[in-house]
């Protein structure tokens, strides 16, 4: 799956999803980008470390609920401004708590 969504006329958002083999084994990979607009080009934004933990659910996992959820933690060295929380490549209404600005969880 490719998905790229210019978000503002600042902000775009790149995401790559599909299978690769790794140590002889084939495993789920995913890579994502934030872009910056900068001279009439896209740049990739490098602003820091950003770690994403996801809380569930986890590939393979059965959801039986009427209403299931998704929820990752994001962390990072800088205030995390913001976030968009997507699934099978649309935009989850995601809402946000955490401990502080540099530790948020998403879920929606």
């Amino acid at each position: 799956m490719r998905l790229a969504e210019v978000l503002s006329p600042q902000w775009a958002l790149a995401v790559i999803t599909g299978r690769r083999r790794v140590e002889g084994q084939d495993e789920a990979g995913a890579y994502a980008a934030a872009l910056r607009g900068e001279s009439s080009a896209w740049r990739v934004e490098l602003g820091g470390p950003v770690s994403l933990r996801i809380l569930g659910p986890h590939e393979g996992e059965v959801v039986r609920q009427p209403e299931p959820q998704v929820a990752v933690e994001v962390k990072a060295n800088r205030d995390i401004m913001g976030a968009l929380l997507y699934v099978d490549g649309k935009p989850v209404d995601a809402k946000a708590g955490g401990t502080g600005a540099r530790a948020i969880t998403f879920f929606g």
